[in-house]
């Protein structure tokens, strides 16, 4: 979200939101749910950013506080943050225990550097594997809380990922065209 609020003030919004998703409607069952909610952090532009212990105690605090044990996983989205950002967020909230499983559902944090690398071109395809498996590899790991950021060795997963009036489209081409299999994984 392109905007200056702290993130204190958006704690509000996102509160409001997973209220209103209909989680208390009595024929959810909630052991068969899957939750993709976006992590709580500032709007992109406060000129204060928040540390990922920050972003973890109140992205857990409120799930902890909405989100019954009962729900199998939490699957957040990167929400505009850069690479680095969701990964290093994801990883702080699994060093310790939490009721459910906490991963990730990441489209542009995990695939961004791997169009880049592409490119569409063909000469590329064995260097954008690696970038995915690098990708995939680093939230592997921080969905165990065993991420460790100097295996980055570029800036480029540091990078901001937010674009006003950014709307997903779904489609099935994307990084799976690059024949990585989940074995490769």
């Amino acid at each position: 979200m392109r905007c200056t609020q702290s993130i204190r003030t958006r704690i509000a919004e996102w509160c409001g939101t997973l209220s209103t998703c209909g989680l208390v409607a009595p024929q959810v069952l909630f052991e068969g749910i899957l939750l993709k909610p976006a992590m709580v952090t500032p709007g992109a532009d406060c000129p204060n950013r928040a540390s990922p212990t920050k972003v973890a105690e109140y992205t857990l605090k409120l799930l902890k506080r909405r989100v019954p044990p009962a729900v199998p996983g939490i699957m957040f989205l990167s929400g505009g943050q850069s690479e680095l950002e969701a990964t290093l967020n994801l990883n702080e909230m699994n060093k310790s225990p939490n009721p459910w499983h906490v991963s990730f559902s990441y489209a542009r944090a995990l695939q961004n550097s791997v169009l880049k690398t592409w490119q569409g071109k063909p000469e590329n395809v064995a260097a954008a594997q690696e970038a995915l498996l690098k990708r995939a590899k680093a939230n592997s790991e921080a969905q165990l809380g065993k991420y460790d950021p100097a295996s980055e060795g570029t800036t480029e997963a540091a990078k901001s990922l937010y674009e006003k009036g950014y709307k997903f489209v779904e489609c099935g081409l994307g990084v799976m065209g690059l024949g990585v299999t989940a074995a490769q994984l």
